[in-house]
């Protein structure tokens, strides 16, 4: 199973969200990565670029589950099926 989209938190150890996410990209490169981030940190958001992520949201705000879905390419037909919304 591939996954269309990875969401990651940056509270993870001190930079492993990083490597854990070039991991990813080198093993499926088309996967969507979407990182969480606690804090505003300069470090946080220039890593999650660097690291190609497709968003940086802020931990501190709801994130709607159809604008989520769409970030990490989760498919219409996938979001029925699974009951994700």
């Amino acid at each position: 199973m591939r996954p269309n989209g990875v969401l990651m938190d940056t509270q993870l150890a001190e930079g492993e969200f990083v490597e854990v996410g070039q991991r990813i990209l080198g093993l499926l490169p088309t996967t969507r990565i979407v990182v969480l981030a606690h804090s505003e940190e300069d470090r946080h958001l220039l890593s999650a670029i660097r690291l190609g992520a497709r968003a940086c949201l802020s931990g501190d705000i709801i994130v709607d589950g159809h604008l989520l879905t769409h970030l990490l390419g989760i498919p219409a037909s996938m979001k029925a099926r699974d009951n994700v919304s």
